[in-house]
């Protein structure tokens, strides 16, 4: 499934989180929901004259995925550039997303691709409708994965910050 993606990236502490996410559930169309995500960015080593490529492998925990051995696999395209672009104060780029169960990090291992790194994004997800345009805003932390993977303990980068 191709789609696009429209990204800000910025930090704001924990108090300014509280208050923006007020203003976000006034505009939210449906109730907002837990968001819980623990991803896995894998790159491939480059082969031949083909340059390394990355992936990102998602399980959601919240909302509860229909199956626990659920993962969606997450492609990213270049971000959008020219005029367009450059009158846009967020990064546009299109991506796409398929699916596997079972053990996807030993498949995705066993054609070439290494783990770069790994996280959990916690916070919230907002459903907006923008003059007839569907929305999806996500706030959320980033916190660090223990070695034994146990999501609860996961702790934020920042406790202060979002």
């Amino acid at each position: 499934m191709d789609s696009m993606e429209c990204t800000v990236h910025g930090v704001i502490t924990s108090e300014k989180s509280d208050e923006f996410q007020q203003r976000l559930r006034a505009w939210c169309i449906a109730e907002d929901v837990p968001l819980e995500v623990h991803e896995i960015c894998l790159r491939s080593a480059p082969f031949d004259k083909v340059p390394s490529s990355e992936i990102r492998l998602l399980k959601y925990i919240e909302p509860q995925p229909a199956s626990k051995e659920d993962w969606t696999v997450r492609q990213h395209g270049m971000p959008m550039r020219g005029p367009a672009s450059e009158s846009l104060r967020c990064m546009v780029r299109g991506f796409t997303e398929s699916w596997c169960k079972g053990s996807a990090i030993e498949f995705f291992h066993n054609i070439g691709f290494s783990p770069q790194f790994e996280m959990i994004r916690r916070g919230r997800q907002f459903p907006i409708d923008e003059s007839g345009v569907p929305l999806l805003v996500s706030v959320y932390q980033i916190c660090k994965c223990t070695q034994d993977l146990k999501f609860e303990s996961a702790a934020p980068l920042s406790s202060d910050h979002w």
